[in-house]
């Protein structure tokens, strides 16, 4: 293909003559650019579909211990204590929020379909600890019937209105049928709200309560924990910074393995890619690249000319290579094992993450230049002017 012809000869003016020299080899095999392209794309779209899973994993945190989990201490009593309990723990040094809250085991029925899990009563209006939908936001609670997550209502092939059969497996094992009030959508677990007045008279007892969720003065914390502890009838202890703490690590052990995994292979791919089309591209030209320099063209110019069709391929991947990531991320989080009872995993992908595919890709393709560099450097001029017509 000639200079002037075709739509080279707009492109071309004003341009430099190594820049020429690069869109006229591009031009020239428009198929190996393409598959470069898509190339570099595929890489950039497995480093955005492994790195968003910490920004799903920070979105867990958020949702969980951030919305639905506020209280900075949440004790719980060797056996349940009648509700007056909840007096004595406010007057202790510290607290400036106090809720109770009841846990028992239950079977969920509905029809064939059955769920055994646990019901939570909590108080209407509850501060600490509240129903948090994540599409739709907070949800009050009712004074009659139960509200149960997503996940729970797709087990039991339930929705809002619906009744399940509900079986306590706790004190003197009521069984009841009660309504689904409202379905929320939530990240982790499989949970089921009822009002915690409506829950003790389900169980023919009096008031009474396991748990109680604490907002306290950070400064006094120490003092509180440490009078909890002498206290007999608390049975455990639960800091809000410390399962933060854990549900990150937790988490991070499991996905490190499989983040790492798929964050070297697709910087390995970048860089293969940009390799392997630099180490062709050099064979197929080490002649003309040493005649350029013989006729008076600089090392760097030899470079740029090899290269600047490297990351003139590149840069219309790195956009592309975002959006195959975000379509990539969408397929296999809602077709694959991603959703299970135990957790969600949201499709949430930071800016940021875009951001760092993009330098990681980056990083490769200059790792790659400096390598090849080193052949640049080495062409044997020499052999080129005893070369004859």
């Amino acid at each position: 293909m000639q200079i002037s012809n075709g739509w080279f000869k707009k492109v071309g003016r004003g341009l430099d003559e190594p820049t020429r020299i690069i869109f006229r080899q591009i031009s020239r095999w428009p198929l190996r650019a393409l598959l470069t392209t898509l190339g570099f794309a595929g890489a950039v779209a497995m480093m955005v579909f492994s790195l968003q899973f910490f920004d799903a994993v920070d979105e867990i945190a958020a949702s969980h211990f951030g919305q639905l989990q506020r209280a900075h201490i949440a004790m719980g009593f060797i056996e349940p204590k009648p509700s007056n309990v909840l007096h004595e723990v406010r007057r202790m040094p510290g607290v400036m929020l106090a809720e109770t809250m009841r846990i028992v085991s239950a079977d969920f029925e509905s029809r064939h379909h059955r769920h055994r899990g646990s019901l939570q009563g909590i108080e209407r209006g509850a501060q600490l600890t509240r129903i948090f939908d994540v599409k739709r936001g907070l949800l009050s609670l009712p004074e009659h019937g139960i509200i149960v997550s997503r996940k729970l209502a797709e087990k039991l092939k339930v929705r809002e209105g619906d009744e399940i059969q509900l079986s306590v497996l706790e004190g003197k094992r009521p069984k009841a049928s009660v309504q689904v009030a409202a379905v929320f959508d939530g990240y982790i677990g499989m949970f089921a709200y009822m009002n915690i007045d409506s829950l003790n008279k389900l169980m023919a007892e009096r008031p009474v309560t396991e748990y109680i969720s604490l907002l306290i003065d950070k400064a006094r914390q120490d003092e509180l924990i440490d009078r909890l502890k002498d206290t007999p009838a608390v049975s455990n202890l639960s800091l809000h910074a410390v399962a933060l703490a854990n549900f990150h690590e937790t988490v991070a052990n499991m996905l490190m393995i499989f983040v790492g995994f798929f964050t070297a292979f697709s910087f390995s791919l970048g860089f293969g890619v940009a390799y392997n089309a630099a180490r062709i591209s050099l064979s197929e030209r080490a002649r003309e690249l040493a005649t350029l320099r013989v006729l008076g063209f600089s090392r760097h110019d030899a470079l740029y000319i090899l290269f600047g069709e490297t990351f003139l391929l590149l840069l219309p991947a790195l956009p592309l290579g975002c959006l195959f990531g975000f379509l990539l991320t969408h397929f296999f989080v809602n077709a694959s094992g991603f959703q299970t009872e135990l957790i969600r995993l949201p499709i949430v992908i930071q800016p940021s993450t875009y951001g760092l595919s993009v330098l990681v890709m980056l990083l490769a393709c200059f790792v790659c230049a400096y390598l090849i560099k080193r052949r640049v450097d080495q062409l044997d001029l020499v052999a080129v002017l005893k070369t004859r017509e």
